[in-house]
């Protein structure tokens, strides 16, 4: 294992209501232990601030970099991984997130149940 990856309702939570990121996740982000964050994260808050379905802060790439934690690039190699995926999660966003931390070897911090039907940690 390499840290953690966050998907983006725990990132949002994690921000805006703290109080509803499980425990157990809340110690994991306190710890100093490493955790990323993915650009299909970013990219999906985008597009949900830019259709009026999500509020957030102005510039969601500034506040993670001001939390420390690393901003996980999207590379051929997850591209090449979310081909190979099987179909159970339909969300293109979540299918990323799964292939890099395949790849990148990252346990996933979420609270999709979904995300248990691939090979890849959760916490």
């Amino acid at each position: 294992m390499n840290g953690y990856l966050l998907d983006t309702s725990i990132l949002l939570r994690a921000w805006h209501r703290p109080a509803l990121v499980p425990e157990h996740m809340r110690n994991i982000l306190s710890s100093g232990q490493p955790y990323s964050v993915s650009m299909a994260t970013f990219w999906e808050i985008a597009i949900k601030t830019s259709m009026g379905k999500l509020e957030t802060v102005d510039d969601p790439i500034e506040k993670a970099r001001e939390t420390n934690c690393k901003l996980l690039q999207i590379d051929p190699s997850h591209i090449k991984a979310v081909g190979k995926l099987p179909y159970h999660h339909r969300d293109p966003f979540d299918r990323m997130l799964i292939a890099q931390a395949q790849v990148e070897r990252l346990v996933i911090l979420t609270s999709d149940r979904q995300f248990s039907s691939y090979d890849v940690e959760l916490a």
